[in-house]
């Protein structure tokens, strides 16, 4: 149980408690044994004691030497400051001691002392000693203890009791005979001597009472063994008051409890002269040791020399040592190096100075570095010089400086206005938003009044605002109006904070001035909105109701008061269940709502309060806070009264509608077949036309590569078939948008998910697009949250497209202003992604808008009327096929916001794959020290044989060729080719089956097989992947993918047409000067692909750059991988001027 400091054990204080039950324990024996003594009848009291005097000789003379031992430890003439009761005590007992002696030497059968020794004489002597013991005890109980006494004083109460001491002497020596009788022989102890003794005995219980009073409250001595002395005094006063005998037992034992007496005098003048100070000379020892130890400071002790004297255990445990590794180290020894070449030149300087401060490092024992300040002066100790040093870890401090340069910058990069000004209204501080913001620079803004930033209408506010800063207060969030430096009005939303100084003392004014304008303009809209929005809902004809999430009305209309008949004051605040004829139902209906969040068709009936009855379909939905938290639930009513009559009518006609379903049934059964008849022909229909067009584009494109290469070539003839591969490349993507149209409406398109790194997507998609927007000098500005995600799951390709076609049309119907793209994360039931672009171009008419998203449909001027018209029907279909949606907002004249959500999955960075690189080096000829590839090609169509087999011999590969499948089996078991180049569709064999024959041939499964085809539909590629063939080349291809494909499957190398270069394409520049040796032609034509964004047609340009500079051709593509048009198109500019 926990100490008190509460009075206890009979009112004894705490600290008393523990000694005052030792003193006790002794007392209680002493006691008993009297007790013993008392009652025993065969106590040897009567017959005496045989040689009692050698024993009463040896009992006396313990009591005399422990009388002069107080006296000895006592009376300390060279301690001053001593308490006067101490000094009253060592006198007192010295002349007890002496009337003691005097007691002895005086006893019956002793040689005579002076006069003859007798019973009385000795007696008088030893009530005189037990007089001075019990008087002086009395008086040191009641007197207080005085902790000082002078020397004089000292002396003269010495002086005063050894003349009465000898007084007492001279008297009972000479006038024996005018003393009371004590003792008469024979009879016993006089009245007088036994009266005396009951006399004593009473003065020290007195003197015990005292001492218990004093134990109630801590005391300036050892109070607890002088109760113990007077105590036993008592006790060994009563056996003097029963012996009859001189050498009787209680004499003896009388002696004994006098000698224990003394001892509890003796004990406490130890401890409290002796061994009290020597023991608060160790606490004070043990109190500055801990002091030394628990400053929460190093500090430390070191010699002239630099060597450590003491350190104390912050300093040594924070480095991980113990104090018997450091002490005798130098402190270089453990400073950093930088710090420990300066360590002599700072004990130089500390003992010239007397003091220094200084910053250091010391290492640690794990080797961890502490950086510290020390403050270290010069001290004497035992007349020697040495250093202190008080270090202090200054690891959080540097911490706090990195974080306020932290800070700072942060203020600086912050998007709200951040100023400080003094009391008085003086700006002293103005970061870069503060700027934006009101105009001013900071140059021309620090030391101006705050009041010129607002209009004069707002001065008042300002010095109000200040007055509460003053008095310690803050201002939150408050709306005022300020002016910019052009005189243009804004809205502002201030939050004002006291800047305070180290003592706490407020010097200025932190002000955070975030601009609202548009906030504002945008509440506007919605009050405007609120009000519109009120307007329905009171003017609909069905109840409609708004429910906390406690199932209390908040709010209804006037349908729902017309159906209850209750006022509105009534029924806001009563239970939404209380007005239908089934009130759990709707209860169970309002919590179906809680946990999915809506009802559609939930039939209830409402009761009027005349009684009638209206039948109802709710549909409810719950609405929510930005953090998605359930704010309440919205509901509707439909009155289905009417219909539920109508349903009894209509149930009459089930029975004749069953058997209409039935026959309806069968002609369904038939027109289902013929529509998957239908649907099945329409996938036929678009696989035939993605080969058909393809396959003879493929050759169209290919031959005039090759054509282009003819270094033989006239100036005409390389324009007409720059005219065929731009107009061939301008097929190909309207036949792609036209595919993908198809495939979309055939649901034949499947999303590829892959990890995204979103950041390089959008900046990719904005490079390429701020090209375009310059050409037409218009601005094209991101506006990013920063809470838009890096890295995300998604269609990488979809999403990139949906991208490049909303701000591809923003740039398209844009004459002057510019395009912002604002990107950002949407807090819905789940985060949505937000994409939208905002454009100031000519907007969308009214009665566009409804076929804005119609296939093959062009809006606006004819000049602008390029493309198939799928652009941004294929865009609704992607986000649709993403699981997101698109909405717009335009108006004629002024400009459109298109706005995409899809729905958001974050993912870490370590989660996206970095792209590799490809070469698209022109290849010339196969590596020296390879084997001889057979490579066969199974082709139906001649024009597409001739390309392919042109491709491959060009470089040095063996090459036979095939018409069909059967063809490819016969050939690949005769003349076991490594690769073949497989056509799908082909008379005879198709390419997949025989893949699977030759598969099952001998050597058949070591062959790489490749298909060549012109399908655009996945799942025709995953077929021809099952049937064994390794990887697929789509038609019409790029030579690089041809070349590719071969190392890919059969690690071969090739020699290129730039291998002459050792640098790295990635590494070098494009200049002016490099494109200048490309006709005007082709420039031109690269640069109008390059604005046009269109894939095929970018690529179909650099390819022919080959012929004229195979080097260039590598950078180019570099570039054109990278997605960095803008560095393409600068170079073209610059090397002929401004393109027409």
């Amino acid at each position: 149980m926990p100490q008190t400091d509460k009075p206890g054990f009979f009112g004894l204080h705490p600290q008393y408690r523990r000694a005052m039950f030792g003193t006790v324990r002794i007392l209680l024996t002493l006691a008993g044994i009297q007790l013993m003594a008392w009652l025993l009848p065969t106590w040897p009291e009567f017959k005496g004691i045989p040689n009692y005097l050698p024993l009463h000789v040896f009992l006396e003379t313990v009591s005399i030497v422990v009388s002069m031992m107080v006296f000895a430890v006592g009376w300390n003439p060279n301690k001053q400051k001593i308490s006067g009761n101490i000094i009253l005590l060592a006198s007192v007992f010295f002349s007890v001691g002496v009337l003691d002696l005097s007691h002895t030497v005086s006893y019956g059968g002793m040689p005579d002392f002076i006069s003859p020794n007798d019973s009385e004489k000795h007696l008088n002597f030893w009530l005189a000693a037990r007089l001075f013991a019990s008087l002086v005890l009395l008086v040191v109980a009641i007197r207080p203890w005085m902790r000082t006494i002078s020397t004089a004083t000292r002396y003269l109460t010495f002086g005063s009791l050894l003349t009465l001491t000898l007084a007492i002497n001279w008297i009972v020596i000479y006038h024996q005979d005018a003393l009371p009788d004590t003792f008469i022989p024979e009879q016993g102890l006089t009245a007088f001597k036994r009266d005396f003794e009951y006399l004593l005995i009473a003065i020290n219980i007195f003197t015990a009472a005292i001492l218990w009073t004093k134990m109630r409250k801590p005391q300036p001595f050892n109070v607890v063994l002088l109760f113990g002395a007077v105590c036993t005094l008592a006790m060994s006063e009563f056996y003097f008051t029963l012996y009859t005998t001189m050498t009787g037992s209680y004499n003896v034992l009388g002696h004994v409890y006098k000698v224990i007496a003394y001892l509890f005098i003796y004990r406490a003048i130890v401890v409290e002269i002796i061994e009290e100070p020597y023991a608060l000379l160790e606490q004070a020892k043990e109190k500055f040791s801990s002091i030394f130890d628990s400053i929460t400071d190093g500090v430390e002790l070191v010699a002239m020399d630099g060597h450590i004297v003491d350190m104390n255990r912050v300093d040594y445990e924070r480095m991980g040592y113990t104090k018997e590794e450091v002490v005798g180290k130098s402190i270089a020894q453990l400073s950093t190096p930088e710090n420990a070449s300066k360590v002599g030149a700072r004990i130089e300087q500390i003992a010239k100075s007397g003091h220094a401060t200084f910053e250091t490092a010391r290492i640690c024992k794990d080797g961890s570095i502490i950086p510290l300040e020390v403050h270290s002066r010069v001290v004497e100790i035992d007349g020697q010089k040495i250093l202190l040093g008080i270090s202090r870890d200054i690891t959080e401090r540097k911490r706090q400086d990195a974080m306020r340069a932290e800070l700072a910058a942060i203020v600086e990069s912050s998007s709200d206005a951040i100023i400080g000004k003094t009391l008085d209204g003086i700006i002293t501080s103005w970061n870069k938003s503060a700027e934006t913001i009101y105009g001013y620079s900071a140059a021309e803004i620090v030391g101006q009044p705050i009041t010129l930033l607002a209009p004069p209408s707002r001065h008042a506010e300002i010095y109000d605002f200040t007055e509460k800063i003053r008095n310690g207060a803050s201002v939150v969030n408050y709306e005022s109006e300020r002016i910019r430096k052009d005189g243009t009005p804004i809205q502002i939303a201030l939050t004002l904070s006291p800047i305070k100084d180290a003592s706490g003392k407020i010097t200025g004014v932190s002000t955070i001035a975030r601009d609202i304008t548009e906030k504002k303009r945008l509440e506007n809209e919605v009050r405007q909105a609120s009000i519109y929005n009120r307007s329905l809902i009171e003017a609909s004809l069905d109840p409609l109701v708004t429910i906390s999430p406690e199932g209390k009305i908040t709010d209804v209309n006037e349908g729902s008061i017309k159906a209850t008949g209750v006022r509105r004051e009534e029924l806001i605040g009563t239970d939404f269940s209380d007005y239908f004829t089934e009130p759990e139902k709707a209860r169970a209906g309002y919590l179906q709502v809680l946990s999915r969040g809506y009802v559609t068709d939930y039939p209830l009936t409402i009761r009027h309060r005349n009684g009638t009855l209206t039948d109802v379909l709710y549909n409810a939905s719950v609405y929510k806070n930005a953090d998605g938290k359930i704010l309440g639930v919205f509901a509707a009513a439909r009155d289905v009264t009417e219909q539920k009559a109508a349903q009894e009518e209509l149930r009459r006609y089930k029975d004749h509608l069953e058997e209409v379903v039935q026959m309806r049934t069968a002609d369904l059964v038939l027109a289902r077949n013929a529509a998957e008849a239908a649907n099945r022909a329409k996938s036929v229909f678009l696989a035939n036309m993605s080969h058909e067009l393809r396959t003879p584009l493929n050759a169209i494109l290919g031959f005039s590569n090759l054509m282009r290469k003819d270094a033989l070539l006239r100036h005409e003839q390389r324009e007409d078939l720059d005219i065929i591969n731009r107009s061939g490349e301008h097929l190909l993507t309207l036949i792609n948008d036209v595919l993908e149209m198809a495939k979309i409406e055939a649901g034949r398109v499947e999303l590829e998910i892959a990890p995204i790194d979103l950041g390089s997507l959008v900046r990719d998609v904005t490079d390429m697009m701020h090209v375009r927007a310059q050409e037409k000098g218009l601005q094209l500005l991101v506006d990013q949250s920063s809470e838009f995600p890096r890295y995300i799951k998604g269609d990488a390709a979809r999403l990139r497209q949906v991208m490049i076609n909303l701000i591809g049309n923003a740039v398209k119907f844009t004459e002057q202003g510019g395009i912002t793209l604002r990107l950002g994360v949407i807090a819905n039931t789940t985060p949505h992604l937000l994409i939208e672009v905002e454009d100031t171009g000519i907007g969308i008419k009214p009665e566009d808008q409804k076929k804005l998203f119609e296939p093959f449909v062009q809006l606006g001027e004819s000049a602008m009327q390029k493309g198939t018209g799928l652009g941004l029907t294929i865009t609704r279909q992607y986000v649709q096929l993403m699981g997101g949606t698109i909405s717009f907002e335009s108006t004629p004249g002024k400009g459109s916001i298109f706005q995409v959500e899809l729905p958001l999955e974050k993912i870490e960075a370590h989660d996206v794959a970095m792209p590799e690189s490809m070469s698209m080096r022109e290849v010339t000829s196969l590596a020296p020290g390879q084997p001889e590839y057979r490579i066969l090609i199974v082709e139906d169509q001649l024009e597409n044989q001739l390309l392919l087999t042109q491709l491959m011999k060009s470089v040095g590969f063996p090459v036979k060729v095939a018409e069909n499948g059967a063809r490819a089996v016969e050939i690949f078991q005769s003349w076991q080719p490594h690769l073949i180049w497989m056509d799908r569709r082909m008379p005879v064999m198709d390419g997949m089956e025989a893949t699977r024959r030759i598969r099952k041939l001998p050597g058949g499964k070591s062959v790489k097989i490749v298909a060549v085809t012109a399908s655009a539909f996945k799942e025709q590629r995953e077929e021809m992947l099952d049937s064994g063939m390794d990887d697929f080349v789509r038609k019409p291809y790029r030579f690089s993918e041809i070349y590719e494909c071969l190392t890919k499957q059969l690690g071969v190398k090739y020699v290129y047409a730039d291998a002459a270069t050792t640098e790295p394409a990635s590494e070098v520049a494009l200049t002016p000067e490099m494109l200048a040796v490309l006709p005007s032609e082709l420039r031109h034509e690269l640069h109008d692909a390059l604005e046009s964004l269109e894939g095929e047609r970018i690529d179909a340009a650099i390819r022919q750059v080959t012929a004229h500079d195979a080097k260039l051709h590598g950078l180019l593509h570099h570039l054109v991988e990278n997605y960095n048009y803008p560095a393409i198109l600068q170079a073209l500019q610059a090397s002929h001027g401004t393109l027409t």
